[in-house]
């Protein structure tokens, strides 16, 4: 199960305030009763199963209305579709940590290896680069030109980007834009990063990715047992005090975003990364013109707003219908 919007879920505090004031209503209520009508059993029997239901009612369609808000996503649905070339997006993370030698040279430069490799293994290839760090750049719009990679490919580094971070939604978001806007394009982005100190929210980039059709490969850059990180001037990167940073590959982070897109957590240090790669897009790009059918999550969002819209009319309802001879 994914939510999609978990800040929405912040809303449910304020079910205990609802509570208390829906049963001060009640009281109230009773007691203007007792004063109309006396010491009526009966109607006040009528009054509190009425009052309760209402209550019920009224706070499953709030809790219903939080979770459909919430856009929550559980199980798999089967899409067909149909594709006659394939498009590829490489989003590359130049974030500081990605100089860390725990992978030789370095994680970085790995990086750019493993996608010079796939460019240049795969004939009239149709790709783009991104680059992201705080923020993201288009560094390559996508082109079959495979000079243009060997230009820039050198100048790939962290300097090229003043803004701080590690802002993965908003590499995700670029690389999904640099995309052409033909229907009939197999859309397929190759993310590289370590996971560390991610910003954004990277749900939005995921619920993006979705709705564009968009396959990832996520590339795990680095290793658990982590390295320090020697900037181009030789200094080892410190903290706030002083302390020498150690920087680790975070499984969780781009686990997330590989199986959300229903594809697979690849890992740099594999030697067999790029030929992995490089098969599974020649297996893509030979499917033209053919259909092909996959896995993706299926939103729940309806469900909740169905229920949300029945307990309301319920709520509705018991308040307009007359009980009398009921009891």
């Amino acid at each position: 199960m994914t939510i999609n919007r978990p800040e929405m879920l912040k809303w449910l505090w304020m079910l205990p305030p609802l509570v208390f004031l829906l049963i001060w209503s009640y009281r109230r209520g009773r007691e203007q009763l007792r004063v109309y009508a006396g010491e009526n059993k009966v109607l006040m029997n009528i009054y509190f199963i009425k009052s309760f239901f209402q209550v019920l009612f009224l706070l499953c369609a709030y809790i219903a209305a939080i979770l459909s808000l919430a856009n929550i996503y559980w199980g798999k649905s089967f899409k067909e579709e149909q594709r006659n070339s394939i498009s590829l997006a490489f989003v590359v993370d130049i974030s500081n940590s990605m100089l860390a030698a725990d992978i030789k040279p370095s994680r970085l430069r790995k990086s750019v290896e493993v996608i010079k490799t796939i460019v240049y293994a795969i004939p009239d290839l149709w790709y783009s680069v991104t680059l992201f760090k705080g923020e993201a750049m288009l560094l390559v719009p996508m082109t079959q030109d495979k000079e243009i990679l060997e230009m820039v490919s050198s100048y790939i580094h962290p300097r090229m980007m003043t803004a701080k971070g590690t802002n993965i939604t908003a590499g995700l978001l670029m690389g999904i834009r640099s995309f052409p806007s033909q229907n009939d394009t197999h859309r397929v982005m190759i993310m590289f990063s370590d996971g560390e100190q991610w910003e954004g929210d990277i749900n939005n980039a995921m619920q993006k990715m979705l709705e564009n059709s968009v396959q990832a490969y996520v590339v795990g850059a680095g290793t658990e047992k982590g390295s320090t990180i020697l900037l181009s001037n030789n200094d080892l990167v410190r903290n706030a005090k002083g302390n020498v940073v150690r920087s680790y590959l975070r499984k969780d982070v781009l686990n997330k975003i590989a199986s959300f897109t229903g594809s697979e957590l690849l890992f740099l240090s594999d030697p067999l990364t790029a030929s992995i790669l490089q098969q599974r897009l020649s297996e893509s790009n030979s499917m033209e013109k053919k259909k092909y059918t996959r896995q993706i999550p299926v939103a729940r969002y309806g469900a909740f707003l169905f229920l949300c819209v029945f307990f309301l009319t319920m709520y509705s309802v018991l308040g307009v219908v007359k009980w009398k001879g009921v009891l």
